[in-house]
């Protein structure tokens, strides 16, 4: 019988606790004297509460649980540090707090007040063997983001802000190489190869200076074709193409012969 009761009467303070916590958490946050009592009277049952609270309230009153707690270490005995201290969820809560995402400016102060916290508790509480768990928070969100805390928090003071281009902001560039799809040039090279010893003539040349050689009218086409060819990655099949004509020119001497 009195294990019930004791349990009813748990539950009943609780309740009790959870609703005085609740409505000083309400902005603006006011540290009442009862708060400041309960807190020292039942700091198990309290952190317990404010712990839940962290990670189940709405935005607005997260931020008010969170100073609502600055304002309790401030105040509280060591009794109340303790507690905190054995208290994973609330520990859990405020590292998930410092780590997450922040959409809205609401979220985003809750944030940076939850960074900040963890800082102050590994400054404060870094000496107290027994409350090691609370000064060892800022590193536990360092290892879950990659991030130094601090460097966190001073980023997180730096505006961005985007304005229209300039028009000395806007660099023209001019290229001057024509691209691999622009048009082949259609006039004649200004010389001719020979095709007997293929010495190079100027194009008004009939024959060639070095040889004597007769010019073959193809010889200025072919030269150019075979040019413009290998600009467009045809250079094989001209040259081929050369190559056969030539053959054809000597053999046929031959079998006249």
């Amino acid at each position: 019988m009195d294990f019930f009761r004791r349990t009813f009467n748990n539950i009943k303070l609780r309740l009790h606790i959870s609703k005085v916590f609740q409505e000083a958490s309400k902005y603006p946050v006011v540290l009442s004297p009862e708060c400041l009592e309960l807190a020292e009277s039942y700091p198990a049952i309290v952190a317990a509460v404010i712990g839940d609270s962290l990670g189940k309230s709405s935005t607005l009153h997260v931020y008010g649980y969170l100073l609502l707690l600055e304002k309790l270490v401030n105040s509280c005995s060591s009794a109340f540090h303790s507690a905190m201290a054995q208290n994973c969820a609330l520990q859990e809560n405020l590292v998930l707090l410092a780590t997450g995402r922040a959409d809205g400016a609401e979220r985003r102060r809750s944030r940076h007040l939850a960074r900040l916290t963890l800082l102050e508790y590994s400054r404060m509480f870094a000496d107290v063997p027994e409350l090691r768990s609370l000064a060892t928070l800022a590193t536990a969100a360092e290892q879950r983001t990659g991030r130094h805390l601090l460097r966190a928090i001073v980023l997180e003071n730096k505006s961005v802000r985007i304005i229209e281009p300039r028009p000395q902001d806007i660099v023209v560039f001019s290229p001057t190489e024509s691209t691999a799809g622009s048009a082949v040039q259609t006039e004649l090279p200004a010389v001719w190869p020979c095709s007997i010893c293929t010495s190079m003539n100027r194009r008004s040349d009939e024959s060639c200076l070095a040889c004597g050689a007769t010019r073959n009218k193809e010889d200025g086409a072919l030269s150019f074709l075979k040019k413009s060819a290998l600009s467009s990655g045809m250079g094989d099949h001209v040259g081929t193409c050369t190559e056969s004509k030539s053959n054809a020119e000597m053999a046929g001497p031959a079998a006249d012969g």
